[in-house]
């Protein structure tokens, strides 16, 4: 059916992080908890401040503080849009990783989809798994990923492909076998 050999980078894997906080249901939930959670800081640290000021310095302070919220609020609403902040964050989990010796993926790689299951062949494991597994097909500028579930997904580079019909009939080939549209 069809088959695929090729070498992942860290720059894939970074990328597929940050795609999928951005788009799986899972990133999307983590996102909100983390908004929650910086202005519940940031609040409680400007409401404590706001406490303990004079009241002829309050109005100063209040307008202080709403400016300070503000600018926090920008720099979160610009570390999540621009894909900034996650990166930085699966960068820096990777190079620790990769000082313990062990990346979080596999360089090498061999994709296998044959007609009930697809095998996939690394440095370190086999893994043989039915279409089914698969909950989540997602397709960022750069690769299609095969999500199995919130915390695993494999990687297919687009550049793996040798012309975008091809790219295409293997995108209809996994919707077909998974159900998914």
């Amino acid at each position: 059916m069809y088959e695929f050999k090729f070498t992942l980078t860290e720059n894939d894997y970074t990328e597929f992080s940050c795609f999928h906080s951005k788009h799986s249901p899972m990133g999307k939930k983590a996102m909100r908890f983390a908004y929650v959670i910086v202005f519940a800081v940031v609040a409680l640290t400007l409401g404590v401040k706001l406490a303990e000021t004079e009241p002829e310095d309050f109005i100063f302070m209040l307008v202080v503080s709403g400016c300070l919220f503000a600018f926090t609020f920008g720099l979160i609403i610009l570390f999540t849009k621009l894909s900034f902040f996650t990166k930085v964050i699966v960068k820096l989990q990777v190079k620790l990783m990769k000082k313990s010796g062990k990346l979080p993926f596999d360089k090498e790689n061999l994709f296998r989809f044959e007609d009930d299951y697809f095998l996939i062949e690394t440095e370190s494991s086999e893994i043989k798994q039915k279409y089914e597994a698969i909950e989540n097909i997602m397709i960022s500028p750069i690769a299609i990923y095969l999500c199995l579930s919130a915390v695993q997904g494999f990687i297919l580079p687009l550049h793996i492909f040798e012309s975008e019909q091809q790219k295409e009939e293997f995108l209809a080939f996994i919707n077909g076998k998974t159900s998914q549209s």
